[in-house]
């Protein structure tokens, strides 16, 4: 639940507030750090095939199955 505030200030003296629960962004974060972008989106890996070949797929394939955020943070 959230936390529960009292105010003691005119005109509003004795009156409470329930503040909501504080917002947490964990399951964006979790949600994101499980998909493969690559492997997920069938229109890029044709096109991936298509202009650069196999053996480039395969190379993006353990890229992204490694995830990419981490080399977001390096950068």
């Amino acid at each position: 639940m959230g936390m529960e505030i009292q105010i003691n200030v005119f005109p509003f003296k004795g009156v409470k507030i329930v503040m909501p629960p504080s917002y947490s962004f964990d399951p964006f974060v979790e949600e994101r750090e499980r998909v493969d972008f690559y492997r997920d989106d069938p229109f890029l890996r044709k096109l991936v095939l298509y202009y650069c070949g196999e053996k480039m797929d395969e190379r993006l394939s353990a890229l992204f199955s490694q995830g990419i955020f981490p080399l977001e943070e390096i950068g």
